[in-house]
């Protein structure tokens, strides 16, 4: 069951994150730090009464009494001998001098000489003491600073990500020219300052290209809803005869199957921008090829173009055979409405760097090479007033091309003004069976 808090702001967060860190690295050290001093205090200690036993051996107290030798070793010491206390055994193992009126030990015997020299752990075990208070208290101290500073250098990093939120914020649908700011220091920021930007630039391109696609959907819908209004108020205005309904009728049965043509275009087009497909399976293109090549040649004798088949290759490919029919179809029935009468089209599948070529070349009029990718946009037609007497929407192109990308392929153009067009579907061959 999660409680009802609000989720903690980025700077607090890295505040957290960066407090409970140096906590850890802190503790570690204190720890390091201060077994590293009681150890050094050790060593120290043990280096001090070493020397004091040097000096007590190299002096050679043991037959004086024990005020002289005392007295000597101060003497030979100095302020290092006040708390320390040392005893002196000869080779029986008796006592032959002490500092102090207490014994450290007891001794084994033969031995030839031995010096015991020892002194208080007090002001070590106070040295440590002290310096685990200050531990104590520098710790907390230092994470109380280390949190203001995190806190106070997130807000300074982060105060571009509340002005790109606050830039964000101002542009809408309606207004899609506004820029995040981009401060050009190069670091993360700028980076995603510069990859929101080019995504408002890709959004407010399709926006417009959406804007423009209804713009010129409806007009294209209007057009033949106006003729059959127009057609049947004319018809309803007086008393008419079989024959001029049948006329009206058959012109209003036309602009309707125009409609409906426009229409399961726009749906298909929709899909294939969508990514909607069907299930893929290897297609063998020449069959397409021969059934595309004899339905373009009934439709190129209407109009005086001879299409040819200029070769065709086996090859295969993984897709639909249906979508892959109406795209070659497109370019065909394209090429065949604009080239004059006596011109003429060729068909060509071959394979080539291991994809399929499907190749539609004319003879037509040509394209400005400044017009080349705009005739892949719905509702373009370079020729307008021809594409209507011809019953075209400007749909063709762009439906191919994105069928042809549906399938990972790509759908290219050549051109010269006053020479004709060709173009070129390449599409991956599929694998070979096993």
């Amino acid at each position: 069951m999660r409680l009802g808090l609000p989720p903690l702001a980025i700077r607090t967060r890295l505040t957290l994150w960066y407090t409970s860190v140096l906590f850890a690295i802190l503790v570690v050290i204190s720890v390091l730090s201060y077994s590293a001093l009681a150890w050094s205090l050790r060593q120290d200690l043990d280096a001090s009464l070493l020397t004091v036993a040097r000096v007590v051996r190299d002096t050679g107290p043991a037959g004086a009494g024990p005020d002289l030798a005392s007295e000597a070793l101060r003497e030979l010491l100095g302020p290092d001998f006040y708390d320390k206390f040392v005893q002196l055994f000869d080779p029986q193992g008796n006592l032959g001098f002490r500092s102090m009126p207490r014994a450290l030990g007891t001794l084994p015997r033969r031995v030839a000489q031995l010096i015991q020299a020892g002194l208080p752990l007090e002001r070590m075990d106070h040295t440590l003491w002290r310096y685990a208070q200050t531990l104590l208290v520098l710790v907390p101290l230092g994470l109380l600073l280390a949190a203001a500073g995190g806190f106070a250098i997130a807000r300074v990093a982060l105060r571009p990500v509340d002005e790109m939120t606050r830039t964000a914020r101002r542009i809408t649908a309606e207004d899609l020219s506004q820029r995040i700011p981009v401060r050009g220091t190069a670091d993360e920021l700028d980076r995603l300052a510069e990859t929101l930007n080019g995504m408002l630039v890709r959004l407010e391109s399709t926006v417009v290209q959406l804007r423009r696609f209804t713009a010129d959907a409806a007009h294209e819908l209007r057009t033949p809803l106006t003729v059959l209004k127009g057609g049947i108020e004319v018809a309803l205005r007086a008393e008419r005869s079989g024959d001029e309904y049948r006329s009206v009728l058959a012109s209003s049965l036309e602009e309707v199957e125009r409609v409906s043509r426009l229409a399961e275009d726009l749906l298909l087009l929709s899909r294939l921008t969508a990514g909607v497909e069907g299930e893929r399976t290897r297609v063998d293109l020449e069959p397409i090829v021969l059934e595309v090549f004899d339905l373009g040649s009934r439709l190129a004798r209407e109009t005086g173009v001879s299409l040819r088949l200029a070769g065709a290759e086996p090859a295969a490919v993984i897709g639909q055979p249906r979508s892959l029919w109406r795209a070659l179809m497109n370019l065909v029935d394209n090429a065949v409405k604009y080239t004059p009468a006596g011109g003429k089209v060729e068909l060509t599948l071959t394979r080539r760097d291991g994809r399929a070529e499907l190749s539609v070349q004319d003879t037509g009029p040509g394209i400005d090479p400044a017009q080349l990718e705009r005739i892949f946009q719905p509702f373009v037609r370079l020729d307008d007033a021809r594409a209507r007497v011809q019953g075209g929407a400007g749909l063709g192109l762009a439906i191919a091309r994105s069928i042809v990308v549906a399938h990972d392929g790509v759908l290219d153009v050549e051109s010269t003004p006053g020479a004709g067009s060709r173009f070129i579907i390449r599409l991956p061959l599929a694998p070979e069976p096993t």
